[in-house]
């Protein structure tokens, strides 16, 4: 696969110059009582399309938050993946797919839709490294969102880097390493994150079951102390747009 992140998801992410993958990452609560679920396979899932189709967009991702209920902080990340950062702003819009709707029945979607999510957050990263095994999104993601130092960003994103021959012989089917970059400063909660795609639960559970002893391997334990390993989230893949063919 040319680039995913994917998160994800994919998700993809690379070196620089022009062959640079941004994603923008959105993360969305639905609202209960309403059908978000409809409106982004029956309308934007064409829409993504049509712009993947035109190569305005890499692709389009929406993931499902593993155990999330009404009550987490979202449910739903949506990730849109560019070459190019100002690609995010072209879009032809939603009457480009449905030219049939009247003006009445567009603003009363735009009125549906609006009412049936709300975005919590909305990041941007850009890729830096990457490995996949398939050419095809994995079922399964797991963003672990960093904290770096500035002074250390350097540092650190060569351990990730190093990290990648190990993963041809690991359970992992992706990795993606992302540095984020719609933000800046000491303030934020994370600037980098690493995305790990995997088939199914049980290829998850193999690698997080096993307890590792690293306290032996200065190296190791010099690199981890690098970062700040903030959170990690688990997602389901939903929807994935990628060029037709």
């Amino acid at each position: 696969m040319k680039k995913i992140l994917s998160l994800i998801l994919l998700f993809s992410f690379f070196a620089f110059g022009q062959d640079n993958t941004y994603v923008q990452l959105t993360y969305v609560k639905p609202v209960q009582g309403e059908n978000y679920g409809e409106i982004l396979n029956e309308k934007w899932k064409a829409l993504a399309q049509k712009r993947a189709n035109n190569e305005t967009i890499i692709g389009w991702d929406v993931w499902w938050r593993a155990g999330s209920t009404p009550e987490s902080n979202h449910q739903i990340m949506i990730a849109t993946l560019v070459s190019h950062p100002d690609s995010l702003n072209v879009n032809p819009g939603i009457r480009s797919i449905f030219p049939e709707m009247t003006d009445e029945e567009f603003e009363s979607f735009s009125a549906k839709n609006t009412a049936s999510r709300k975005i919590i957050n909305r990041t941007m990263t850009v890729e830096k490294d990457a490995y996949f095994k398939t050419d095809s999104v994995p079922s399964m993601l797991v963003m672990n969102y960093m904290k770096v130092k500035p002074i250390n960003a350097m540092k650190y994103e060569d351990f990730e880097s190093s990290l990648k021959e190990s993963l041809k012989e690991s359970a992992k089917q992706g990795w993606a390493f992302h540095k984020r970059v719609d933000a800046v400063g000491s303030g934020l909660g994370w600037n980098y994150l690493t995305a790990d795609f995997y088939n199914n639960n049980s290829e998850l559970m193999s690698e997080r079951v096993p307890t590792y002893d690293y306290s032996n391997n200065e190296e190791i334990v010099k690199n981890l102390s690098l970062r700040e390993h903030v959170w990690s989230d688990t997602y389901w893949k939903w929807i994935s747009v990628r060029k037709e063919n």
